[in-house]
């Protein structure tokens, strides 16, 4: 999680799940999946305070008897989208685990098709597998299109667009969640967003014989007003970089970062009429 952290990752999947292992004694108890006990509980809860989006699995232990049928940590987590798994007509497969966690919180959050889910084999070739695994990323991958689609968005922002995007948001349970949500929902109930006049690439960018520590910020509008200029600031505010210290290629500044920390720094506009910074700003990181 926090190698994760340092490269600016949104989201993790996490098709992963801990309950039972080789050394009995090490078996989580029911009474342990209360989302502030289990060590890969903990994790996922770090990478959720920061800002990533962590997904995780439910299980497959549900047409198990209880307290065995329960979710499975870091899926017990508060923070973590808990994903559930359900047949292609959207009914609950009798695998998939039940919530809640211990301290009632709702599990799992929503749910996807966990029955014969398409996939691709190691060796390339193309098949089909059942479990909360392969539901996971499919909730990474539409909350990867809600982040594209709603940009300047929180994280916590994001988890509600796609809860009320489920078919259960009215009535959430402990074996459906919020149920199975959907993109063109998530999608129309709120304006799309204007995205970053900037890109930036390569991010992260690497000290290295490859790169030298070479940045590119591309201004993606027609224009840029004269009064606006790009400044680089670390992650504890200071001005590391101004526009001057820049080579401009039309709308492709050039910057170099060499001699300047590794580390996490933003890129930011600022109006030297208005004196302050729009309210975008990019993230880059520099290894």
């Amino acid at each position: 999680a926090e190698r994760a952290d340092s490269l600016g990752v949104d989201i993790i999947n996490s098709s992963l799940g801990y309950r039972e292992f080789e050394d009995s004694t090490m078996d989580y108890d029911y009474e342990d999946l209360d989302g502030k006990t289990a060590l890969s509980t903990l994790a996922a809860k770090w990478a959720s305070e920061r800002g990533i989006l962590v997904v995780s699995s439910a299980g497959n232990s549900g047409d198990r008897s209880y307290p065995w049928d329960k979710i499975v940590a870091p899926g017990d987590a508060r923070e973590v989208i808990t994903v559930g798994g359900v047949h292609g007509d959207g009914l609950r497969i009798e695998f998939s685990s039940k919530g809640p966690n211990f301290d009632g919180q709702l599990k799992p959050n929503v749910m996807a098709p966990a029955k014969e889910v398409l996939t691709i084999r190691p060796d390339g070739s193309f098949g089909v597998s059942d479990g909360t695994s392969f539901s996971t990323p499919l909730i990474s991958s539409l909350l990867a299109g809600l982040k594209q689609y709603y940009p300047m968005k929180t994280s916590k922002e994001l988890k509600t667009i796609l809860y009320e995007s489920a078919d259960h948001y009215d009535a959430p349970d402990s074996l459906l969640g919020y149920g199975v949500p959907h993109f063109l929902k998530a999608t129309q109930g709120y304006p799309p967003e204007k995205h970053p006049s900037l890109h930036v690439f390569p991010n992260p960018v690497y000290q290295d014989k490859l790169s030298y520590g070479i940045v590119y910020v591309e201004y993606m509008y027609t224009s840029l007003s004269p009064d606006i200029k790009l400044i680089i600031l670390d992650s504890e505010g200071k001005i590391r970089r101004r526009q001057t210290e820049m080579r401009i290629l039309g709308k492709l500044f050039i910057i170099s970062m060499k001699g300047l920390p590794k580390g996490i720094y933003f890129i930011r506009q600022f109006s030297e009429r208005d004196r302050k910074y729009a309210p975008d700003s990019l993230k880059l990181i520099y290894q």
